[in-house]
């Protein structure tokens, strides 16, 4: 799983690009917003 959070989306580089590229590619799930990952770290925690 790839945590990508763009915070300025305007000035998006291409490391930012390849990186969600890449993992989109080989099926990794890509995530890029601050509140789905807050919520999925969460989770993970309260896993028992």
């Amino acid at each position: 799983m790839v945590i990508n959070i763009l915070f300025n989306p305007k000035s998006d580089n291409d490391l930012d690009y390849f990186i969600r590229r890449r993992a989109v590619e080989f099926g990794i799930p890509v995530i890029t917003n601050i509140e789905l990952a807050r919520t999925l770290v969460e989770a993970l925690i309260n896993i028992n």
